[in-house]
């Protein structure tokens, strides 16, 4: 039988065998290189209706309906097509391998609890949890030695420093210099911190909060604050000062010390009758929820309000203190019976319809 022979160049064949090669790695050949089973079908699901619609027969998403967790001929195909891509998303390293690191790693700390409530948690693509300390550093559990290991230089030039434990002196004052670090570093942003409301939270960072259920942080990576979502506590984009949440932010603020302002010039016109220590008192007690309430009502209606709220536990005990001074400064008639007997009636009953509720005002 004759046999059909060709003969090839030296350079032809490296070549051929380096489009070889290349198909291989990239995943051409996917019967060499195939990925294994998703450790967490579910999970992957997920993850192709978030971000790979439409995968399923029906052109759309699984949307955790029939065949959900299971490994069937839809999720095979995906899997086949976008199972490299989905391990990518978790550091390279297998989603069943990263939730193996995750309980791995906490089980180790549970000997070291003083890293849980000196250092912020984070959690790695590859599942990893570390503590981060002071900025730059952070203590990694070394399962090796089962212990942790401290590490500095992060996340560019990570250096080893030491194992450490509960007695180590990097713990000392982790949080009080940490809130230092952030006080010095928003000592430059006043377009943040004169718009947000100071919050220093468990691990000692200064945050300011803003409306929309929004935050701001200091980026110790980006050397500049940074929004964030509450909910979620995810970074949402860097901030700077011509930044809308920023501008909205202030505009309200001023409206609302304006209005605040015209407020309590216009209602409190007997202020001035009053001792200058008593003047101070009852302005801080117009900001007060109490305060709010009285000075919402109709001028007739202000009398019923104040007996309400004296009816009432928990009450701000400068209402009760402050009455006479109140009553005055309102420009209300003296606190007597016969002299509030006209407009205690007619309030107390619009004030009950307010729905006013232990001392803070709900409406309807």
């Amino acid at each position: 039988m004759k046999k059909n022979l060709f003969v090839i160049s030296e350079s032809e064949r490296e070549r051929i065998l380096g489009m070889h090669k290349t198909a291989t790695k990239r995943n051409y050949l996917s019967e060499a290189t195939a990925p294994a089973k998703p450790a967490d079908v579910k999970g992957f699901q997920d993850w192709l209706d978030r971000k790979k619609v439409p995968w399923t027969s029906t052109g759309g998403q699984l949307n955790k309906g029939r065949g959900y967790g299971v490994f069937g001929p839809q999720t095979t195909k995906a899997w086949a097509q976008y199972g490299q891509e989905y391990t990518d998303a978790y550091g390279g390293v297998s989603p069943g391998q990263v939730y193996q690191n995750t309980a791995t790693d906490r089980q180790g700390w549970l000997d070291y609890p003083c890293f849980g409530e000196q250092g912020t948690e984070v959690v790695t693509k590859s599942g990893y949890v570390i503590y981060k300390l002071a900025p730059g550093s952070a203590v990694v559990w070394d399962k090796d030695n089962k212990k942790p290991a401290l590490f500095s230089g992060l996340p560019a030039a990570a250096k080893f420093e030491r194992f450490v434990d509960c007695n180590d002196r990097s713990l000392v004052n982790v949080k009080t210099d940490r809130t230092a670090s952030d006080e010095l570093n928003w000592s430059a942003w006043t377009c943040v911190t004169s718009v947000g409301t100071k919050r220093v939270t468990a691990d000692g960072w200064i945050v300011f909060d803003l409306p929309n259920n929004q935050y701001a942080y200091f980026d110790d990576v980006t050397k500049k604050p940074a929004l964030a979502d509450v909910a979620s506590k995810s970074k949402l984009r860097d901030l700077e000062c011509t930044d809308q949440v920023l501008v909205s932010a202030a505009s309200a603020a001023t409206a609302s010390t304006s209005a605040t302002t015209a407020t309590t010039t216009t209602d409190l016109v007997g202020l001035s009758k009053l001792p200058a220590d008593m003047q101070d008192r009852v302005k801080k007690w117009s900001e007060t929820p109490d305060g709010k309430y009285i000075l919402g009502l109709p001028a007739n209606q202000r009398e019923g309000g104040l007996d309400l709220l004296e009816k009432k536990k928990g009450v701000n005990p400068e209402t009760r203190a402050l009455k006479k001074e109140i009553r005055t400064a309102l420009g209300m008639k003296a606190d007597t019976l016969l002299g509030r007997l006209g407009q205690g009636v007619s309030g107390a009953v619009a004030g009950a319809k307010a729905g006013f509720q232990g001392g803070s005002q709900t409406t309807g």
